[in-house]
């Protein structure tokens, strides 16, 4: 079995001892702080990263030991590398979205962070080696998808299409990318880096996919132009921007009829099968990856078989409300 506590521990231990230490008093309570981190409306110290994002999500340079070979403390200096990586990503995503505007020392933790994970990947590889290349082309790459999902879901200076969802969800999952660059290097491996890329944009992708469907109504709330609000503002052939004029309930009679949230998750369970289908032909259908993506097929497809029930319910309630009374 895979040891998620142990690792996830290691991990933890490096965040806060090693990371969040070095920061001013100021700093190391931002760092710890849920409504920084999670942009909670309540406020609470973490005790863990995996409060931040899911050990399976976070330890991702340890599922990968079974696909590319290195040694144990390779897998350790990259697994702390990655931990960072990505809670950089988040505060910067939460940043630009506004969500943490009245802590503007947020700043300062996430250039911490982004020191301490330069550092870890510093004790890896040479000054010189081509690692760094790419791992500048995937910082560019996530500053880019932020910036592009910005300008169509909060400023709506373009619809935010499948097209565009997918390639905001290939930027802002270069960190994968970074790490698959990483072991494929360590590991001699480097036949597997483009297929294992290609997986986690399949993954992310999916992933970008059913939270918009799920959190259509907070983003609503916060003015924040997902797909289903673009859907609707197709459907009803007026701008994005006035979608939000309509109504919470308009908007989810909508979303229901037209099975747009049902179709989302189609497109997850088939970018999520494409990429179990990638895996299985390198031989490697029994690895700890594929058995995460096997446990999100499920987890879309059940969330699929959700919107269907909830949309046949809204139609009969839709109906019967629209039936004459009986005098």
């Amino acid at each position: 079995m895979f040891p998620f506590l142990a690792y996830q521990k290691e991990v933890d231990i490096y965040y806060f001892d090693q990371v969040v230490a070095k920061m001013s008093p100021a700093l190391q309570t931002l760092a710890c702080d849920t409504h920084v981190l999670r942009h909670t409306k309540e406020s609470h110290r973490i005790t863990s990263t995996s409060e931040v994002l899911s050990s399976e999500y976070l330890l991702v340079a340890r599922l990968l030991n079974d696909i590319f070979p290195a040694s144990e403390e390779q897998y350790r200096t990259l697994s702390y590398a990655y931990m960072l990586g990505l809670i950089s990503y988040v505060l910067l995503d939460n940043m630009v979205d506004n969500q943490v505007s009245d802590e503007p020392l947020t700043v300062l933790v996430q250039q911490h962070v982004a020191v301490a994970e330069k550092e870890c990947l510093g004790r890896l590889f040479e000054s010189s080696h081509p690692f760094w290349a790419e791992y500048h082309q995937n910082l560019r790459a996530i500053y880019n998808a932020l910036a592009l999902e910005n300008e169509c879901v909060s400023r709506y200076h373009a619809p935010y299409t499948y097209a565009v969802m997918r390639e905001v969800a290939a930027g802002k999952g270069s960190h994968y990318h970074t790490i698959c660059y990483a072991l494929g290097s360590l590991s001699g491996k480097q036949a597997y880096v483009p297929v294992l890329k290609s997986v986690y944009e399949a993954l992310n992708y999916s992933d970008q996919l059913g939270d918009d469907a799920v959190d259509w109504a907070d983003d609503f709330q916060l003015k924040r132009a997902t797909f289903p609000v673009m859907k609707v503002a197709e459907l009803e052939n007026i701008p994005v921007a006035d979608v939000f004029a309509l109504g919470a309930n308009f908007v989810e009679d909508r979303l229901l009829r037209n099975g747009v949230l049902a179709e989302m998750c189609d497109r997850g369970i088939e970018q999520l099968q494409q990429a179990i289908e990638d895996l299985t032909a390198l031989g490697f259908e029994a690895s700890k990856l594929n058995q995460l993506l096997s446990r999100r097929l499920e987890e879309e497809k059940y969330r699929k078989r959700n919107f269907v029930a909830i949309a046949f319910l809204h139609g009969i309630s839709k109906s019967l409300q629209a039936q004459p009374s009986s005098p």
